[in-house]
């Protein structure tokens, strides 16, 4: 028996637009994978960064409790944020996975080419219109031809940002806090006695915080993705975070332990 093809060498035989379509389906469900994420780090940000719930709780056995209680909310949101880094596959909703299927030329300049029809096709109104005719023509002209070139300054803001989404992804990927949360992930998710990235030399233990910075560049690279990709915006750093923020805040904040002292 042959040995299996990998994903990356399977999308080599697929037509751009089979490319594209996949990537496009994927990257509307990271829009939901990530809302997910940034429910759990809200709540993270009162539970584990902040002593709203821990001032209330003094020595006593429901400190031992407590702690498990944020140690699992740690490892949970670690395990749902880099389920977002999993390698490419037919069926893994990750980032590796989109950016195989639109790391190539001929995917980028197909999607360069769907960003313009969109723009040079979008119908502009004249609030104004002239009675006269051939004044009205030449201001439809004018405005037509001023879409065209605004057409034009997308195909190359979106061949840019996926160049820059590409290489972001390559350097967060090999970056050592990438790999040390990574490998975190797999002794929170696994039984190991030794997980595969330690097989070696031993990675520095990742530190509490730490999860934050591959947090944001996660949410940046999805909202660039799905803005470029599916050719429509999502304010997933804005309006998500706010969000869950005020979600969170409501719950936790309104949260009030009475423990007897040991």
């Amino acid at each position: 028996m042959g040995r299996r093809k990998s994903f990356c060498e399977t999308i080599g035989d697929w037509p751009v637009e089979q490319r594209i379509d996949r990537a496009k389906d994927l990257t509307n469900k990271l829009t939901y994978r990530i809302q997910d994420v940034i429910q759990i780090h809200a709540a993270n940000e009162i539970v584990l960064y902040s002593s709203e719930l821990s001032k209330q709780i003094p020595k006593s056995l429901a400190t031992h409790a407590f702690n498990v209680f944020r140690d699992s909310q740690f490892k949970f949101e670690i395990i749902r944020l880099v389920a977002l880094w999993d390698k490419p596959g037919d069926n893994i909703v990750s980032i590796p996975t989109v950016i195989a299927l639109i790391d190539d030329p001929d995917v980028i300049e197909k999607l360069v080419t769907e960003t313009f029809q969109v723009h040079v096709n979008r119908k502009v109104a004249d609030l104004n219109p002239h009675h006269d005719p051939k004044i009205e023509k030449t201001v439809d002209e004018l405005i037509d031809e001023n879409q065209r070139e605004f057409a034009k300054k997308q195909c190359d803001k979106c061949r840019a940002v996926l160049g820059i989404c590409i290489q972001t992804f390559q350097d967060t990927r090999e970056a050592e806090k990438t790999r040390s949360i990574r490998n975190l992930r797999d002794y929170a998710a696994h039984s190991f006695t030794k997980s595969r990235r330690d097989a070696g030399s031993p990675f520095a233990k990742t530190k509490y915080g730490e999860e934050t910075q591959l947090f944001h560049k996660t949410i940046k690279l999805i909202e660039d993705l799905y803005c470029w990709v599916n050719g429509t915006s999502f304010d997933i750093s804005g309006d998500c975070v706010d969000q869950a923020k005020g979600r969170a805040e409501e719950l936790w904040n309104n949260c009030h332990f009475d423990i007897p002292k040991r």
